[in-house]
């Protein structure tokens, strides 16, 4: 009897144990593609999902170079495209992106922009019948084990340019906060501050590409991020990112990284630790 009740005792355990790593959740990675001076951000999701933030310039070499990475990254399908705003930089690579992988649904800030490219991605949407919202301040959306929660922009477009039209939102995974915050600047950070008196994050993706016009002292302490993104190309004409900027971060114990200096970036987290890869290490970083 004693022997039948071990045995069971060692099946319960060895059960439980399989179930335990069946159902143990895998890492969310965030990739910082380097595309030089443009945005373009791969989510994978812990549940399989993948997001691409953005799509850099229109450049053909650009858009080719977010292709390969995704497919280095076995990316067949993108569930979601987030179009934070119609800035070429930011959307000039998608219409070559969507001729390569099948797409789920855009998300886009309902910013209406007069310029080729903003026309030329719009047409491909309609072309391909992919699935097109335009997600307001308040809304929510569960993608895989993570929460895409929006902060911006609210339904008075008309009161923004195309930069503080973009689309902000928190990525929540685990109890980890991911901030993604295309090219707002002062104007749009305080707005939030007001809206959003208790959120902390973790991580920031710096807005409008580390420029001057953005990240205030307010904005970073209220924030206090751990790691501080600039995605931004190497000597750019704008003279992204300002100096000011990255020594504020800096002293306010944000650890910086930037795809001019240290290439791709990928963070890669569990929901409560995360580890930071790049292709170029720099000193002091």
């Amino acid at each position: 009897m004693n022997k039948n009740r071990s045995a069971l005792f060692l099946l319960i355990l060895v059960l439980i144990l399989i179930f335990t790593l069946n159902t143990t959740a895998e890492n969310l990675k965030i990739h910082f593609i380097d595309v030089g001076q443009g945005d373009s951000i791969l989510i994978e999701d812990a549940g399989g999902k993948n997001i691409l933030i953005d799509g850099g310039d229109r450049a053909d070499q650009i858009a080719a170079g977010i292709i390969n990475y995704l497919k280095n990254q076995k990316v067949e399908k993108l569930d979601y495209i987030i179009s934070t705003h119609p800035h070429a930089d930011h959307i000039g690579g998608l219409v070559d992106i969507i001729d390569s992988f099948e797409v789920g649904t855009v998300l886009d800030s309902g910013k209406i922009h007069t310029s080729k490219t903003y026309e030329n991605y719009l047409i491909k949407i309609d072309q391909e019948n992919i699935d097109f919202k335009t997600p307001r301040q308040g809304d929510k959306i569960k993608i895989g084990e993570s929460e895409l929660i929006f902060l911006h922009p609210d339904h008075k477009l008309e009161n923004y340019d195309l930069n503080n039209s973009s689309l902000v939102f928190v990525l929540k995974f685990g109890e980890q906060n991911f901030l993604f915050t295309g090219d707002i600047e002062e104007k749009v950070e305080r707005e939030l501050l007001a809206e959003n008196t208790k959120l902390k994050v973790n991580l920031i993706k710096v807005p409008h590409h580390g420029s001057k016009t953005s990240s205030s002292v307010n904005w970073i302490k209220n924030l206090d991020p751990d790691l501080a993104v600039i995605q931004v190309g190497t000597a750019n004409q704008y003279g992204h990112p300002a100096s000011d900027v990255v020594e504020l971060y800096q002293k306010l114990d944000a650890r910086v990284f930037r795809n001019d200096l240290n290439g791709n970036i990928v963070v890669t987290t569990d929901g409560r630790n995360y580890t930071v890869r790049v292709d170029k290490t720099v000193k002091n970083n």
